[in-house]
């Protein structure tokens, strides 16, 4: 039995879970496929090399599509193309790689976690610019100090800042997230995630297996016999 964690989902402030591949344009298709619902683009991290695309999950949470953004040549994104290629090269398939827990002051609940014993990182200001030239502004730490993609991180919408969930496509709705370890078992993939996502005529529930894709399993009104399909 793997070591489990399992919370009802309304009892976990969830912001966002993160989703990453090499090419935004699949990705965006590929998950389409799996939920009849089309990511819009979220616009780019100027700096980082990386982009995204955006669906709502309810109760102000979102789901994010990352990928590689070729069109940014700036000096800090060429200094780590390198790293980044490397990274997203293997990502064929839609691949978690991160999820955050929402909080109102990052800087407080950094001081509220170190005192009581953990070795929280500094808290980390970034922002990305929308396609209508809005900017997006946020604050963000690793609780944990451990870089780890099991393990979720905090972020803080600063003030003014509309939150992404607000005008991103909706259709799915985030009813379930569970994560299971295998740090007891070595020999096995380091974690599985467990996403449910449900829409008015279907339940798919897409499995991340660690840096391995996902496994969609549902079925719909129309068409009843559940099916599987790996992206």
């Amino acid at each position: 039995m793997l070591p489990r964690l399992a919370y009802p989902i309304d009892e976990i402030p969830i912001d966002h879970v993160i989703l990453a591949i090499d090419s935004l344009e699949r990705g965006v298709e590929l998950f389409r496929r799996v939920s009849g619902v089309t990511a819009v683009y979220g616009g780019a991290h100027r700096g980082s090399g990386t982009q995204n695309a955006l669906v709502a999950l309810g109760r102000e949470r979102y789901l994010e599509i990352l990928a590689p953004n070729p069109a940014d040549t700036s000096a800090s994104a060429r200094a780590t193309q390198a790293e980044r290629d490397s990274s997203f090269r293997t990502l064929r398939s839609l691949t978690p790689v991160g999820w955050a827990i929402r909080t109102r002051d990052a800087a407080a609940e950094r001081e509220r976690l170190v005192s009581r014993g953990l070795n929280a990182g500094q808290v980390r200001p970034g922002s990305r610019a929308r396609p209508d030239g809005t900017l997006l502004r946020w604050r963000t730490f690793d609780p944990w100090g451990a870089d780890s993609d099991l393990l979720p991180f905090m972020i803080e919408w600063l003030t003014g800042t509309r939150h992404p969930s607000t005008d991103a496509p909706s259709g799915c709705t985030l009813t379930g997230l569970s994560i299971a370890s295998r740090a007891l078992r070595p020999s096995r993939p380091p974690c599985r995630c467990q996403l449910i996502f449900q829409r008015p005529s279907s339940v798919h529930d897409a499995v991340p297996r660690g840096r391995g894709g996902i496994l969609v399993r549902g079925g719909s009104a129309e068409s009843p016999r559940p099916r599987a399909l790996r992206v």
